[in-house]
Order: structure tokens, then C-alpha cells, then sequence
């Protein structure tokens, strides 16, 4: 069966402006605000995000403690920059933690390579975490590639 394609109209004869149309950017100042985009004025306040004041805490905690922490993304269009910018706010807090992109070839999330790797950093926690994952206890953490909980101890996670 042969694909068929169908072209809308432009709404603007020239391109740009055209395909800022048909995402919503309407108008000259909305235009030229999408076009120089500004991290403060574009962000959203995390502490929107779900679990996002237990997360704080955790890191609070780490920090009194003197733990390692490995922040661990994922390799595609979101995780790579969350990734990024969780470990760019630990750089400004001048807390050592380590930034960790899975390799393609070990799939999403947190992986056996992986997981070795950090106990073989000196992240012992990292062993625990893998027990865990094969018993089945702890907290519970939303993972969204696999659609079904997963169990970790010790590990919070925030999408």
C-alpha cells in the first residue's frame, strides 16, 4: 500500500514564519521571543514536579553526609539535556557529583554495565541498588519505558 502525503497551505509565504504558525507562535512578539529563547524566563519552577521536594531533601541529606551522587540519563532528546542540567546545578553547588549517559547498547535507565561501573567508582550504594532491583523491595519509582513499577530503595526519581 503506497504512503499518501498530504500538504497543508502555508499560512505564510515565508518559511519560518510559516512553521512558527503552525506550532502556535502567533504575532510579532511572541515570534520574536520563541527565536531568542531565555533559560530563566522559559523554565518552569521544578518544584512542580512530583516527588520533587523529597528529591530535595535526599540531596540535602547526601550533602550532610558526604555521598556520592551519580546522576544517570538516558541517551535521547530529554534525558541527555536533564541530565545536563541536574549536573550543571551540582557543579554551581560545588558538590562532586558524577554525570552518567547510558551507552545505546545497554538500553534505558540504570543497567548492570552501570551499575558496575559506579561500584567500581567507589558508589557501593550501587550493589545495593542492583540487589534491590532483583528482590523487589523498597520504594516504589514510576520508570516510563517499561510502563510497570520498579522498585528501589534509597533512589528517588524525578521526570
Amino acid at each position: 500500500m503506497q504512503k499518501k502525503y498530504r500538504v497543508r497551505e502555508r499560512a505564510h509565504p515565508e518559511l519560518l514564519h510559516d512553521l512558527m504558525l503552525a506550532r502556535g507562535v502567533a504575532g510579532e512578539a511572541a515570534q520574536a521571543e520563541f527565536l531568542d529563547p531565555s533559560f530563566e524566563r522559559d523554565s518552569h519552577d521544578p518544584m512542580l514536579l512530583p516527588d520533587m521536594e523529597k528529591a530535595v531533601d535526599r540531596i540535602i541529606a547526601a550533602n550532610k553526609q558526604g555521598e556520592k551522587i551519580c546522576v544517570w540519563s538516558d541517551y535521547d532528546c530529554d534525558g541527555i539535556p536533564g541530565g545536563s542540567l541536574l549536573s550543571d546545578f551540582f557543579m554551581k553547588i560545588e558538590y562532586p557529583a558524577r554525570l552518567q549517559v547510558a551507552e545505546r547498547n545497554e538500553g534505558y535507565g540504570l543497567n548492570k554495565p552501570g551499575i558496575k561501573m559506579l561500584a567500581d567508582e567507589g558508589i557501593t550504594d550501587a550493589h545495593a541498588i542492583a540487589q534491590a532491583i532483583r528482590r523487589v523491595v523498597g520504594r516504589w519509582v514510576a520508570e516510563k519505558y517499561r510502563r510497570r513499577p520498579m522498585i528501589v530503595p534509597t533512589v528517588l526519581e524525578v521526570e
